[in-house]
């Protein structure tokens, strides 16, 4: 990944870049994918809000968060306790290697592009 030098550079990084660039700043041990099957509006809503809160948003239902292992440990039990058993919620770890590896196909959205 390209260093930013000045300023006006990170009007040219996507947000997915620059989450990246400041994962690595703090030194954030472990990447997740957060992806979620609910069918409820409003507790759909409320996952969502929550998950916007700790990490991006990658699709609708799809979140990359960087935690540390005391961060996710307290993201589990606030998702545990909003996710009812009609639904589910999966966290999958991510080496540094796989995010790295990562790409995207077809069109990308507006918010971020591939890199």
């Amino acid at each position: 990944m390209v260093e930013v030098h000045c300023k006006k550079d990170w009007a040219y990084r996507t947000r997915f870049e620059i989450h990246l660039m400041r994962v690595k700043e703090v030194r954030v041990k472990q990447a997740y994918l957060v992806c979620y099957d609910i069918s409820e509006p409003r507790l759909l809503k409320r996952v969502a809000s929550y998950l916007e809160t700790q990490g991006i948003r990658m699709q609708k239902s799809v979140f990359l968060l960087h935690l540390s292992q005391h961060k996710i440990k307290s993201v589990k039990a606030t998702l545990a306790k909003m996710v009812e058993k009609d639904h589910h919620v999966m966290l999958i770890p991510l080496s540094p290697s796989a995010l790295k590896k990562s790409e995207f196909l077809g069109t990308p959205q507006d918010r971020f592009h591939i890199f």
